[in-house]
Formats: structure tokens, C-alpha cells, sequence
């Protein structure tokens, strides 16, 4: 993929649909790791260091395949994430988010409808918080 930059961003995944690897112009910008059809971490290059985001799940399956959690080094939005573009997202849902190098965690809760849809999501980034909605319809 070629950006209004002319930067090329060359994504790699395994066998299950996973996001694995970016690269830019042909440097990895982004390693991540998958455990259990979760992802787990995600690694980026910030001024000359290499930084680490760990992440937590809990127990509730992701049914909605919302693609909260991925790697932030890709720069599309997360919302091309959400059409499925980028591959797979986490089999559950998310609970915790950290950097390796910071004493804050972003910390996720969720509200569902009657369904079990999700319906909105709320992130507590260190008593900021950030919300996102979605809305379901059954195709018939």
C-alpha cells in the first residue's frame, strides 16, 4: 500500500488472518505477537526506541468482532480496522492496554444490548476517559 507520501507499507500475517508485521519503505515499524487469537502486543519505534504494548482480555468473547485493540504504528484509522481490511481482530474482548514504559494502563469496560452486542466502549486512560459507539442491525 502506497500513501499520499509515497510511503509503502508492506503487511504480513499467519495462517489464521492475523496482523504479524508492518513495515514502511521496507523497515518493520510494528512486530505483533498473537496468543490464543488474541493480540497480545505490539511493538513501535518512537524517536529511536523500541516501545512495547502489552494487552490484557477478559473472559466475554468478542462477538461483534470489534477491532478495538491493534497496532497503532499501521496510521490508517481504527475505523478502517473495523471493515475487516487489516485482518482479524482479538477473539475477546480487550481489559487492559499498557506501554512497557509508563506506570498507566488504559483500562476497557464495555455496555451491550439485549443481544450481547456490544454497544459501547469505555476506555479509562489514567481518569481520562474516551468512548465508542456502535450500532447493530440484523441483515435479513
Amino acid at each position: 500500500m502506497t500513501d499520499e507520501w509515497d510511503d509503502v507499507r508492506e503487511f504480513a500475517y499467519d495462517a489464521k488472518g492475523h496482523m504479524t508485521q508492518i513495515k514502511k519503505n521496507g523497515e518493520v515499524v510494528s512486530d505483533i505477537v498473537w496468543e490464543q487469537e488474541c493480540l497480545v502486543s505490539w511493538t513501535r519505534n518512537r524517536d529511536g526506541e523500541l516501545q512495547t504494548k502489552n494487552h490484557t482480555y477478559t473472559g466475554t468473547l468478542n462477538t461483534n468482532n470489534i477491532f478495538n485493540i491493534h497496532s497503532e504504528a499501521t496510521d490508517p484509522s481504527r475505523w478502517l480496522y473495523e471493515t475487516g481490511l487489516f485482518g482479524k481482530p482479538s477473539v475477546y474482548l480487550c481489559e487492559s492496554s499498557k506501554w512497557a514504559h509508563s506506570d498507566v494502563s488504559a483500562v476497557y469496560t464495555y455496555d451491550m444490548d439485549e443481544n450481547g452486542c456490544v454497544v459501547r466502549e469505555n476506555k479509562n486512560y489514567g481518569g481520562d476517559m474516551e468512548y465508542f459507539e456502535y450500532t447493530w442491525e440484523q441483515i435479513q
